[in-house]
């Protein structure tokens, strides 16, 4: 049968259809459709239900774009850079990697792998049961509205003499998650159900940063002696700056490797209600409505903060050779160095051991009708 098949997403500002819901939606997804809504295993007929792997990647930005080209373009290495002298653009060749103008950019990144999750069917004192147990990898990460300072110099524009850097704030996380999937039936007739779900998380936290700017940063810009028009280069300055970031990682930057150990905790929830409407002694449906309030929880690091503050201080950021001249070691050497610019101290900046990020909150609604039968 045909099916219409709408989703609404409600997260952080974002809404985004590219991953395949109908998939997940599907009665026989199982387990794999109880991380989209935890009601949807209950749908599915067969009494045992199991999943080996399964991968879902999604990743958009509005910031850099490859013209024309395709995955396996990108692949064989095909690109080429854009070149403003010679007049090679995006928007007059093909296979080329070029960047916005635009005042504002955005990006969001998700993985989520789905390792080894069972699920079967249950009565426990004549009440019928579905439960699940999914093991889950997943990476998100965010941003909205940044102030796109880098298109000047991705113009090939010798940058503003005076500019704000407006605020902002972003985080991204890397964690584990071991689950437990439960869905039953509230109320059911010959043609109609209702069945609430939920999904309880322990959340494994591996890797997790963030950033809050909160005032608009004043930029200045110096042109050296040898800035030209085709040599548009200049000493940056910032100013008035109040950011506070922190971050927590697996990779041992001492051993060059990545090294898997638990680098925060915390608890997370699903919770799903569906209707569904059908035929009497039918088991696919004619109508299924379904809300779900998705990843309700956070993760505790173990990690350091840092808070750089001092608006009598100026600090040069483009062509200074106590930044540009040493090579990176680790992050926290870094921001002992942004520490010894802003405060004289390479220690000063640390403010405390440990930070907290919630998990990308999101309600669900999502309607499917049958349209029309398939007539073979």
């Amino acid at each position: 049968m045909k099916k219409l098949l709408l989703t609404v997403i409600f997260c952080s500002g974002f809404t985004f259809g590219q991953n395949i819901l109908s998939f997940s939606n599907d009665q026989y997804s199982g387990i794999n459709g109880s991380v989209f809504s935890p009601t949807t295993s209950y749908f599915n007929p067969n009494k045992w239900d199991i999943n080996i792997i399964s991968e879902d990647i999604l990743f958009r930005n509005d910031y850099a774009y490859v013209s024309d080209q395709n995955v396996l373009g990108l692949i064989k290495g095909e690109t080429k850079s854009a070149n403003i002298k010679a007049g090679i653009r995006g928007e007059t060749h093909s296979n080329i990697l070029d960047f916005a103008t635009r005042n504002t950019i955005s990006y969001h990144l998700e993985n989520d792998f789905l390792g080894p999750s069972v699920s079967f069917k249950k009565k426990i004192n004549n009440q019928t049961y579905r439960l699940g147990i999914f093991t889950r990898l997943r990476t998100q990460g965010s941003i909205k509205d940044l102030d796109n300072y880098f298109r000047f110099s991705n113009q090939n524009e010798i940058e503003p003499k005076n500019y704000e850097f407006e605020p902002t704030k972003t985080n991204a996380m890397n964690w584990a998650e071991l689950g437990l999937n439960v869905a039953t039936n509230l109320y059911t007739t010959n043609t109609s159900e209702v069945i609430i779900g939920a999904n309880i998380k322990y959340l494994l936290g591996l890797d997790g940063a963030y950033i809050k700017s909160k005032n608009a940063i004043k930029l200045e810009a110096e042109p050296t002696i040898t800035s030209t028009i085709d040599n548009p280069d200049a000493n940056i300055y910032a100013s008035n700056y109040d950011i506070k970031a922190g971050y927590s990682t697996n990779y041992d930057f001492d051993r060059d490797k990545y090294v898997l150990r638990n680098r925060g905790n915390g608890v997370g929830i699903d919770l799903g209600i569906s209707f569904v409407n059908r035929r009497a002694n039918d088991e696919l449906y004619d109508f299924k409505f379904s809300a779900n309030l998705l990843d309700v929880g956070l993760v505790k690091f173990r990690g350091d903060n840092h808070h750089f503050y001092n608006p009598s201080q100026r600090v040069q950021i483009r062509n200074n050779p106590k930044l540009d001249g040493v090579e990176f070691e680790s992050v926290d050497q870094y921001l002992g160095l942004l520490s010894k610019e802003v405060y004289g101290d390479e220690t000063k900046s640390k403010t405390g051991n440990n930070f907290s990020i919630g998990l990308p909150t999101s309600l669900h609604l999502n309607l499917s009708k049958k349209l029309s039968k398939i007539i073979i």
